[in-house]
C-alpha cells in the first residue's frame, strides 16, 4: 500500500467551513463542529483558521493510512486472526472529519463528514463534489446514496483515497443521473485496464472521465 502524499493547499477566494470533527485520540481537544467563513485575504485570523483546517486534514490523512492498512490486512485474511481486532468489527478508523463549501457550488468532504450530505440547502446549488479519505462503501451506503441523488445540479464528482477496488461498487453511483464528469484518483480500481470502457458503458450520461472527453470511438469500444 502506498503512503498518501500531502494534499495541495487550495487558494480559495471564498470558503466556508461547514464542520470539523477531530477524534480525541489524535489531539487533546473535545470534538467540535463549527461554522465560519474564510476569505483568502482577510488577515491573520483567517490565515490561522486555514492553518488549523489543514492540520485537521492531515490528521484525517493519517487516520486514512491506518484504515487502508487495516482494510488491506482484512482483505489478505490476517485481520480476523489478530485477537486485538475481535471487538472492532468493520468500524472505520477514520473518526475525524472536515467539510467545506466554496462559492456555494463546490463541496469538499474529508473523512468522517458524510453527515453534511443531509444539508438540504445545498441540494439545488452544489455542482461539484470532492470526496477524499472516505470509504466508497460508506459513500454508496443506502441512506448516503439517497442523499447524493438529491443534489440535482451535481455535475462533477471527484473521488480520491476511497478504497474503491471493484466495478460493482463503482456502478452503484450510476443512479446519479445529473453527473457528466467523473474523476477518480488514488484508488485501486485505476489498475483495471478496462476501467474507462466500463465507465463509458455503464455511465452513458458521462461526457468526461479523468480529464478526457468521451468520444464516439470510446463509445464504440465500450460496446
Amino acid at each position: 500500500m502506498s503512503t498518501c502524499s500531502p494534499l495541495p493547499v487550495k487558494q480559495e477566494t471564498s470558503l466556508q467551513t461547514l464542520g470539523t470533527l477531530v477524534s480525541p485520540r489524535d489531539v487533546p481537544v473535545e470534538p467540535k463542529v463549527d461554522t465560519v467563513t474564510v476569505h483568502a485575504k482577510s488577515g491573520n485570523t483567517a490565515a490561522k483558521r486555514k492553518a488549523a483546517e489543514n492540520t485537521v486534514i492531515k490528521i484525517i490523512q493519517k487516520e486514512w493510512e491506518k484504515e487502508s492498512e487495516r482494510l488491506d490486512t482484512k482483505k489478505n485474511g490476517q485481520y480476523a486472526k489478530n485477537p486485538n481486532n475481535k471487538n472492532l468489527g468493520d468500524k472505520s478508523l477514520v473518526q475525524s472529519g472536515h467539510a467545506e463549501i466554496e462559492s456555494n457550488k463546490i463541496l469538499y468532504i474529508y473523512g468522517n463528514a458524510l453527515e453534511v450530505l443531509a444539508r438540504s440547502e445545498f441540494y439545488d446549488v452544489v455542482e461539484e463534489m470532492h470526496l477524499t479519505f472516505v470509504r466508497f462503501d460508506l459513500i454508496v451506503y443506502h441512506p448516503n446514496l439517497d442523499k447524493l441523488r438529491k443534489f440535482t445540479k451535481l455535475k462533477k464528482l471527484v473521488l480520491s483515497h476511497n478504497y474503491l477496488n471493484s466495478f460493482i461498487l463503482l456502478s452503484k453511483i450510476e443512479c446519479i443521473h445529473s453527473l457528466d464528469q467523473l474523476f477518480i484518483y488514488e484508488n485501486e480500481i485505476l489498475n483495471a485496464q478496462c476501467l474507462k470502457s466500463f465507465v463509458v458503458y455503464r455511465f452513458q450520461h458521462i461526457t468526461e472521465f479523468n480529464g478526457f472527453l468521451i468520444n464516439d470511438h470510446d463509445k464504440k469500444v465500450a460496446k
